[in-house]
């Protein structure tokens, strides 16, 4: 499990925003008692730099069926006065009657759009995947959608042959694809969180996840000195993950001592 860290070994995004911008998108959905309807919900972070308010903003939300039909359309007005500089936060809630469920034998995706206008002018247009799913622990046992599961899977690293752990992105729909012909439903991502083309591509096919934290081997003290270097990491992993329906499991950190917490 142990490799030096040396330049970048992943891909790399670099895009502008506009002034006016969306600066975090969560994603939630939660089904009801029955496991047939779902509420959606979504927390949208808004950023002006400003010093100049922002006038007549608004949001659209537009969720597609994994048939690729409308599904819903909803909006949602910012703020009837204008918009400071600084930071707002804007919560966009709706009801979703009988969507089609997201598991590893049926991962039925949705498709979230999200666009920022003024006015007429659009903004800004970011697209989520959405999974309708249901975690639950029962009697020792992990539902989804209320189904008890067995998880039969295998740790995964990200190496290549011929290029170590560089450019192993490229793989990672190939290595999910293999993984469910060999009759797996579950990854573990030894020992570092994953790749986001892996995460999509475990959303794409069926296969649960557990994300491994960013850290082995943590012996936190009587002081709680590094506890703070361990939560850092972990809560951003999180923040990164957590809108994936394929991710099943959060590690706390491989072969690590916690007993004194």
């Amino acid at each position: 499990a142990f490799h030096n860290l040396g330049g970048i070994d992943r891909s790399v995004r670099v895009f502008a925003l506009p002034a006016v911008h969306l600066q975090d998108l969560r994603v939630a959905s939660q089904l009801d008692e029955r496991y047939q309807d779902a509420d959606l919900t979504l927390t949208v972070g808004l950023e002006n730099p400003g010093p100049a308010a922002a006038n007549d903003l608004h949001i659209a939300l537009a969720l597609m069926g994994p048939d690729g039909q409308d599904t819903v359309r909803a909006t949602c007005q910012v703020a009837v006065e204008p918009l400071p500089a600084g930071t707002k936060t804007v919560d966009i809630f709706t009801h979703i009657d009988e969507p089609l469920k997201w598991n590893a034998e049926h991962p039925h995706l949705y498709s979230a759009v999200v666009e920022l206008r003024q006015g007429d002018q659009l903004l800004q247009r970011v697209a989520r995947n959405v999974g309708f799913r249901c975690l639950e622990i029962k009697d020792r046992a992990l539902l989804v959608n209320g189904v008890p599961v067995k998880l039969a899977g295998a740790c995964h690293h990200e190496t290549d042959p011929l290029t170590g752990r560089a450019d192993t992105m490229r793989h990672a729909e190939e290595d999910i694809r293999l993984l469910k012909e060999a009759n797996l439903n579950y990854v573990r991502t030894s020992h570092y969180p994953p790749t986001l083309e892996l995460v999509e591509a475990a959303d794409k096919y069926g296969m649960y996840l557990e994300v491994e934290a960013p850290f082995c081997w943590v012996a936190p003290q009587d002081d709680l000195l590094p506890l703070r270097e361990v939560l850092v990491p972990t809560t951003a992993m999180v923040d990164y993950y957590h809108s994936h329906p394929s991710v099943v499991i959060w590690s706390l950190g491989n072969e690590s001592h916690f007993n004194r917490f």
